[in-house]
């Protein structure tokens, strides 16, 4: 990754020395890719000493949708038959949180979006929005703008007071990970 960063500044013509600001995907989302990114989020706000803040990666996937619908819920398979979500209200003053990032299968999908709710990113075909609770499905497109709204969100946290400190970057676990017994 490290390489393809150095090459993306290089083919901008930008020098590192001027980056003001270092943003990661907090996840929820693969275990070794959480690992790697944020680790490497770390890596370069120390280096280069500037702030590092977190996003996460189901409000990124929200983010353009609330400017459409007032509560929008953000869907994505977690592999084992398993799908992580979030649920979030839009208000004048902001944007709030009605349901962390949590871990539910899939037959307890539909009964887990709060009402009046648009679901976004990756919900399955079977959950349409005549469904009770459920405004409208945009499946499949939500991740398209993520890089962008990360970065953004990523300035607006910032100046709303975030932590600045590359330590308090953590990545975001819905399951624990699994360990392999030691090799004998």
């Amino acid at each position: 990754m490290l390489p393809a960063i150095v090459a993306l500044l290089d083919c901008n013509g930008v020098d590192k020395r001027r980056l003001e600001l270092i943003v990661a995907c907090t996840g929820p989302g693969s275990y070794v890719g959480l690992r790697v990114g944020v680790s490497l989020a770390k890596t370069l706000a120390y280096a280069l000493d500037i702030p590092a803040v977190g996003v996460p990666r189901l409000r990124a996937d929200a983010e353009r949708w609330l400017r459409r619908y007032p509560r929008v819920c953000a869907v994505h398979r977690a592999g084992r038959s398993d799908f992580a979500i979030a649920a979030y209200e839009r208000a004048e003053d902001g944007v709030s949180t009605l349901v962390e990032p949590i871990l539910v299968a899939a037959g307890d999908l539909l009964g887990s979006i709060p009402a009046d709710c648009a679901v976004v990113g990756e919900a399955p075909a079977d959950l349409v929005p005549d469904r009770e609770g459920v405004v409208a499905v945009v499946a499949g497109v939500a991740g398209q703008r993520r890089p962008l709204n990360v970065a953004l969100l990523g300035l607006q946290a910032l100046d709303n007071g975030a932590s600045r400190d590359a330590r308090d970057l953590l990545p975001v676990y819905l399951r624990p990970a699994v360990q392999q017994p030691p090799n004998r």
